[in-house]
């Protein structure tokens, strides 16, 4: 007679699957690849598992419509095969879709394994996260200079002692503004300001100043810049830059040029003679 053996290994557990790119409530400029991690469950010293089959995921976008990505579309829920990079890890770097200023997505990723466990379970935070893209910078204005036309040329007085303005950056809202000032209404030469003088050339490590107040609004922030001691009748540029809190941040650069005014105009009556 012939004896026969065999192994096998039995499974009953589905694998867990993280998302690490993006992270829950991302706030994303870009976003060329999705990453994770897949693991198999129980795993450890003396344990034997059927091993990973693979990784998929959903990509679903909130508005307009709740529809998911087909990988080359938008249509009826699909689920999309990642590579694997590792025995644990996982990503997708083609086929995503373009993403959406001011849109909000949903990532799912599941896993299986040999045996045709599949993870069914998904849990916020871990396999199942949300990202939101802001694709454009800032918008800056001043709001306190003085103009009899609103296309210049412009000024300021003695009387104003702080520049102020607004910004506003939606969906991701301003993270830093920082102020630059020029002696030179074109910004050339040894013209920015240093913190002392007016002698630096440009570097942004050295003549950005963080503005000395800054309010966060609802539909606007309101900010403002104690200015240096400025010269009568000569012209100066202003550099705002604002930087918003998306990964990588929008930034965004604005020139203003102005010209300060120290003396109030004089005024004298020359007929009837006194």
């Amino acid at each position: 007679f012939h004896v026969v053996t065999s192994t096998f290994v039995f499974d009953s557990s589905a694998p867990i699957t993280t998302v690490g790119l993006p992270k829950h409530q991302d706030m994303r400029s870009s976003l060329a690849s999705l990453t994770g991690t897949m693991e198999e469950v129980p795993n450890g010293v003396a344990v034997t598992s059927s091993g990973i089959q693979g990784t998929e995921l959903t990509i679903q976008r909130l508005s307009p419509d709740d529809q998911y990505w087909t990988g080359s579309d938008w249509g009826a829920k699909t689920w999309l095969a990642a590579s694997t990079v590792t025995a644990t890890s996982w990503q997708m770097t083609s086929g995503l879709p373009v993403w959406n200023h001011g849109t909000t997505y949903w990532i799912v990723a599941r896993s299986s394994d040999k045996a045709a466990n599949v993870e069914s379970i998904s849990e916020v935070l871990v396999d199942s996260v949300s990202v939101t893209f802001d694709l454009s910078g800032s918008t800056i204005a001043l709001s306190n200079w003085i103009s009899t036309n609103a296309a210049g040329p412009y000024y300021l007085n003695p009387t104003i002692t702080s520049i102020n303005g607004t910004s506003l950056d939606t969906p991701a809202d301003i993270s830093t503004m920082t102020i630059a000032i020029s002696s030179s209404p074109s910004g050339t030469g040894s013209s920015w300001y240093n913190g002392t003088t007016f002698s630096n050339a440009f570097d942004i490590n050295n003549v950005y100043f963080s503005t000395t107040s800054f309010i966060e609004g609802g539909s606007q922030d309101n900010w403002g810049f104690a200015y240096p001691t400025l010269e009568h009748n000569k012209s100066y540029l202003l550099r705002v830059r604002a930087r918003d809190r998306a990964a990588p941040f929008n930034q965004r650069i604005q020139n203003f040029s102005f010209t300060y005014d120290a003396f109030k105009p004089t005024a004298t009556i020359t007929s009837p003679v006194n």
